[in-house]
C-alpha cells in the first residue's frame, strides 16, 4: 500500500467548511430577501385594483341532483326510444334504439 493512499477507494480532500457555511449564509440571505420582498408586495396589492361587487349574481347552485338528474335520464330515455328528425331538411331522422339493433342484425355492418 503507497503512503498516498490510507483510504483506498476513497478521494482524499473535498470542500471545505468555509464553502458549506457561505453557501449556507448565501441561501439565506436569498430567503430572507424573498420574505422582504413578498412582504412589501402584499402590502401594495392591497389598495391596488379596488373592484366593484355590486354587479355580480349569486352563483347558481344545484338545488336538487337528483332531481336533475333524473329528468336529464328520462331525455335520454326518450330520445333513445323514439322517432324524430335529426335534420329534416336534410332527411336524417333517428329511430329507437332496439329497431337499430334489429336492422344492423338483420343488415350487417357496411363494407368498406
Amino acid at each position: 500500500m503507497s503512503a498516498n493512499s490510507r483510504h483506498p477507494g476513497y478521494e482524499s480532500g473535498g470542500y471545505g467548511r468555509t464553502l458549506m457555511l457561505l453557501s449556507i449564509i448565501f441561501l439565506l440571505a436569498i430567503v430572507g430577501l424573498t420574505a422582504a420582498l413578498e412582504g412589501q408586495f402584499q402590502a401594495s396589492k392591497v389598495n391596488a385594483f379596488p373592484v366593484d361587487t355590486s354587479g355580480f349574481k349569486e352563483p347558481a347552485l344545484q338545488i336538487d341532483p337528483v332531481a336533475d338528474l333524473n329528468a336529464y335520464k328520462a331525455r335520454q330515455n326518450e330520445l333513445l326510444n323514439s322517432y324524430g328528425w335529426v335534420d329534416k331538411g336534410a332527411g336524417i331522422a333517428h329511430i329507437p334504439i332496439e329497431r337499430a339493433i334489429e336492422l344492423t342484425a338483420q343488415q350487417g355492418l357496411p363494407h368498406r
